[in-house]
């Protein structure tokens, strides 16, 4: 009889520790749960702003920086463009230059022409003559 009553008690008090820890867990992960929820609202209030901020700053940082990229590809762009352009008139003007210099000295210039001509078939026949003499050697 006596034991039955202290195993009893010894259960109860048992399921009522047991029951305590639990309690106590609930508690605590509460507690923890409500106290990270003040420290993210907190946080979220000091570290937001500077997000915001932050990315702001990043945003007109790219802005710029693109438009400076647009700017240098124009100013490229121009550059380019009169470069060629003045090789162009060079070109032209050595060449409207040759064209008068051939008008002024016609005779001179169909002398040239004549020993060019002369000249380029005697390379050819050259050229020739060296293919000839080694598909015979």
């Amino acid at each position: 009889w006596r034991n039955k009553q202290i195993a009893a008690a010894w259960e109860r008090w048992y399921e009522h520790t047991i029951e305590k820890h639990i309690l106590t867990h609930k508690v605590n992960r509460a507690l923890r749960m409500w106290k990270n929820k003040l420290l993210s609202k907190a946080w979220n209030a000091f570290i937001m702003p500077l997000l915001e901020k932050k990315e702001k700053q990043e945003m007109e940082r790219l802005r710029r920086m693109l438009g400076r990229q647009a700017l240098q590809k124009w100013t490229r762009g121009c550059i380019t463009r009169s470069w060629n352009k003045w090789r162009e008139e060079v070109r032209r003007s050595k060449v409207v230059g040759r064209a008068i210099l051939k008008w002024l000295h016609k005779l001179l210039s169909k002398a040239f022409e004549g020993w060019y001509e002369s000249h380029q078939e005697k390379k050819r026949l050259r050229i020739m003559a060296y293919k000839a003499v080694k598909m015979w050697v």
